[in-house]
């Protein structure tokens, strides 16, 4: 699932790879333009953060769950709410993968500002580990001087010898 899906762009990619992909994007002219231009089997849902009404998840849960360059436009008081529904989609062995955008806010499009600690807490209350992230902040691919990105990637606690 490709929460915040935009323009389809990661969604098209995993679903070149094969992926069976839901995209959840609320702002419905980007979502009509990305339908229109990404792979026929994507399923598109209207949907947004923290309830993420009409999503479904299949069997299990969804494999991954990727949130990129999307959780800064979650406010804070709902990011609680809206990391338990993420992790009620996701299959016990599934991995969540979330981009941190730090620096400041575009006047266009309110955002808030995020941390790992944030994300280390909230893992720590909902049961899941960070599996993966990058120390280093990345630079941002506009060239934005003032825009850094950080990736986490979070998985569901292994209990020893339920490997």
């Amino acid at each position: 699932m490709d929460v915040g899906a935009g323009s389809g762009r990661d969604a098209q990619w995993l679903a070149d790879l094969g992926w069976e992909v839901t995209a959840v994007e609320p702002a419905s002219k980007l979502r009509e333009i990305a339908q229109n231009h990404t792979h026929a089997a994507i399923k598109w849902v209207d949907a947004r953060l923290p309830d993420l009404v009409g999503v479904n998840a299949p069997g299990d849960g969804f494999d991954l769950i990727l949130l990129s360059a999307i959780w800064m436009h979650v406010p804070q008081n709902y990011r609680p709410a809206s990391f338990k529904r993420i992790l009620d989609l996701l299959s016990p062995s599934g991995t969540v993968i979330i981009t941190l955008r730090f620096g400041p806010s575009d006047p266009e499009r309110p955002m808030y500002p995020v941390s790992l600690d944030e994300l280390i807490v909230l893992a720590a209350k909902y049961g899941v580990s960070l599996v993966e992230f990058n120390t280093q902040h990345s630079s941002d691919k506009l060239q934005r001087a003032d825009v850094t990105w950080t990736t986490v990637a979070l998985a569901r606690a292994v209990e020893l010898g339920n490997e």
